[in-house]
């Protein structure tokens, strides 16, 4: 029973998602690409390693912090949530945006989730002072 708990939990969340987003299709500048990357920190090449649900709970409970393509895979997930349901109770957000973090991951290509995280972060107040 345990074994599928988180696969239970990821599709719950899902099940809290009114609407998902829809994947951008137009590119970033190479400035564009790297200001994201340099925003999530870490080290490595700048790659979206889709996580499954047992290894998404690992990362956030054992490590604290996900890896960089899972925070901006993040970044677009909450920025659809807070856009469709501000109110949203703190249960259900973490849930819904784990969830469909993991969706993005999966079903969106490397560019296009830092294309979104672009648009993500400017939408909270992030300032890109390039080209």
């Amino acid at each position: 029973m345990l074994l599928i708990l988180p696969w239970a939990a990821y599709w719950l969340g899902l099940q809290a998602i009114a609407q998902f987003p829809v994947a951008p299709s137009t590119a970033l500048s190479a400035p564009q690409h790297e200001w994201v990357w340099n925003l999530a920190k870490g080290s490595g090449q700048p790659e979206v390693v889709a996580p499954s649900p047992y290894s998404y709970l690992y990362i956030l409970f054992m490590e604290g912090r996900g890896e960089r393509g899972t925070q901006v895979a993040w970044w677009v997930a909450s920025d659809q949530l807070a856009r469709q349901r501000p109110k949203q109770r703190a249960l259900w957000w973490a849930l819904s945006g784990a969830a469909l973090t993991l969706w993005i991951t999966r079903n969106w290509t490397d560019e296009q989730i830092t294309a979104a995280a672009f648009v993500a972060l400017k939408r909270r107040g992030e300032v890109y002072r390039g080209n």
